[in-house]
Order: C-alpha cells, then structure tokens, then sequence
C-alpha cells in the first residue's frame, strides 16, 4: 500500500479493519519466511492522519531485515522458474459426506447444526454455506466461524472453525446531552452463565436521572426454539414541556417503569411467535412550573396499566432493504 492509497479517514479505517479482522491472514503468520511488525505505539485504527509516519515506520522495520530479504530473494532465483500449479475449478455443488466441528465448548452442537442447517447427505452450494454461516453470526453467540471443504471418495468433509463470542462482557460509554444531563452508560452481558440458553443484559445509566434496562431469556431445548423472557425498563427521567413559540412553560419529573414476563417461540428464522403479561406505570411529579395545576394541592398523577399481549410476526426480508416479494407481517 501507498502513501497515495489512504485519500481519506474511510479508506484508513477500511484498511485497517481488513488487516485487524483477516483470519486467515494470523493463521499465515506462523508459515511466512520473513515476518515485518515494527512497534505501532502509540498509533492505532484511529490514527487517521498519521498514515505519513506509520508508513515510514514499516519502511524502516523493512530496511533493518534487507539482508534477510536478500538472501530470501537469491534462494527465489536459485529455484528457476516453476511451474505454475494446476487447480481443478471448484465444483458448483459439494456433496457433504461429513461435518466436523470444532472450537465450540459451551454451545451446544445440536444448537449450531441446528441454526447452520446443513447436514451431512446435503448436496449445497458455496452461497448455502455462506448464509449458513450467517445465521450462526446473526444468534451472536459467535465472533467468528470459518470452514474447511475436504475432497474424499464419497463427497466433501466440511470442517467448521467456531470462536464463541466472550461468556461476559462489560462495556462502558459516556454521554451528555441536555435533559439528561452527563452520564456513565454500563451494559453486562451474560451469556451461558446463569444457565445454559440464557442470557441476561442490563443496561444502566448512572446519572443525575438514572435508567435501567434489564432483559433475561432462557432458552429451552438444544435448538433454542422456545424460550421465557422478562423485561425490566425503569427510568427516572426529565419530561419538560415548551410552549408554541419555543420557550419553556415547565418540567416533570417523570417515574416511569415497564415489566413484562412471557414467552417467545420461533418455527424456524422467518416466524416468531409471543405472548407476554405487561405491567406499566407512569407517575408525573412537578419539577418546574405548571403553578396553576400544583397549586391546587395535587402531588402528582399518572396511570397504571395491566395487559396481555400476544403477536405473530413473519419476516421474509433477508437484507437491509426490502426485495422483490419480500413480506414482513405483524
């Protein structure tokens, strides 16, 4: 790559990520004659506009092994030329005589197979396999998944390579806006710890006005097809109220809290199915303003709701726009 090549932040930040994410570059780490990785401190994927000096950085690692590559170089020569090697085209279609899979230790494998839906007998093609391992991706319980098609008599072993996303996962962010004010956003994330088929995120906001999100799931069955889940959201939040013409008349101070417990049930990827009891309350408090109201004595108001709710969705779109004939049905 030339200083030429990076002509703005997206095209940095491009090459960066295919290096960063290239699996099958680290695996060829190990197998390369003459490996160059000067030090990056203190530069990173973010560091934009400092491509000039990361550049001559490599440049000046790659001088210090010129002698090393010369000598790469005549052993090259020495060979002679060889002769290209002969490569049969890919078959459009691969019998799958086997399935091995490995790298997964607390999925289960009914659960992978199950969401991969390829087996062995199946005749498929390189674009099944594709969405196939897309749908491993899209239950995120994985941060990668790659495979290996072997030819034997009787078809193809196909072996899949699975790095199970991270059991925990703590994040922290921060925000400031002007009806919240500065805050700590926190998620946890548990997955397969509690239980196996369960997960459990919760969101909190630590700040002046605090919320909280809470989910659990639990899943049931190797092929996680049913499953009960509760939903927590509690918010103690700024409501304010302008006028037509901009200004401010008043705030609330609005409590306000959502708990919901049911189930959810799949058929297959495009069906969806829940049913689910619903508490909600919303409750008003004066913060500011609104004298006229107050003033007569009342403290606050509000309501509270109790609900039950079933739905069925069906979702046929497969991409981030709508296709051809696509449905998406609530």
């Amino acid at each position: 790559m030339q200083i030429t090549d990076l002509t703005s932040p997206l095209s940095v930040l491009s090459a960066s990520a295919m290096i960063a994410n290239s699996i099958t570059m680290r695996r060829q780490i190990d197998d390369v004659d003459i490996l160059i990785s000067p030090l990056m401190e203190p530069y990173n994927a973010g560091s934009f506009f400092d491509s000039p000096q990361i550049i001559l950085r490599g440049e000046a690692a790659a001088r210090e092994k010129m002698d090393e590559l010369l000598r790469l170089s005549q052993r090259l020569d020495s060979m002679g030329q060889q002769p290209a090697p002969s490569v049969p085209p890919a078959p459009e279609v691969y019998l799958i005589s086997q399935i091995h899979l490995e790298g997964v230790d607390y999925i289960s494998h009914r659960f992978f197979m199950s969401s991969f839906d390829i087996a062995p007998g199946d005749a498929i093609t390189l674009n099944q396999l594709a969405k196939g391992i897309s749908r491993l991706m899209g239950t995120r319980y994985f941060e990668t998944v790659t495979y290996e098609l072997t030819p034997e008599k009787e078809g193809y072993v196909l072996t899949m390579y699975a790095k199970e996303s991270a059991r925990a996962r703590l994040k922290f962010s921060l925000h400031y806006d002007n009806e919240y004010k500065a805050g700590i956003l926190t998620n946890v994330t548990l997955r397969n710890v509690l239980a196996r088929g369960n997960r459990l995120s919760a969101t909190m906001d630590v700040s002046e006005r605090p919320r909280l999100h809470t989910s659990i799931i639990s899943y049931y069955g190797d092929n996680h097809r049913a499953a009960s889940r509760l939903d927590l959201v509690w918010e103690n939040n700024n409501f304010p109220v302008y006028l037509e013409g901009g200004s401010r008349y008043g705030s609330f101070i609005h409590n306000y809290t959502d708990l919901t417990l049911g189930f959810m049930s799949s058929l297959d990827t495009k069906w969806l199915l829940r049913g689910y009891m619903e508490l909600e309350r919303s409750v008003l408090k004066r913060q500011s303003g609104f004298y006229e109201v107050f003033s007569a004595g009342v403290e606050k108001f509000g309501n509270v709701f109790i609900s039950t709710n079933f739905s069925l969705n069906r979702n046929t779109i497969n991409r981030r726009f709508f296709q051809p004939g696509a449905v998406n049905c609530h």
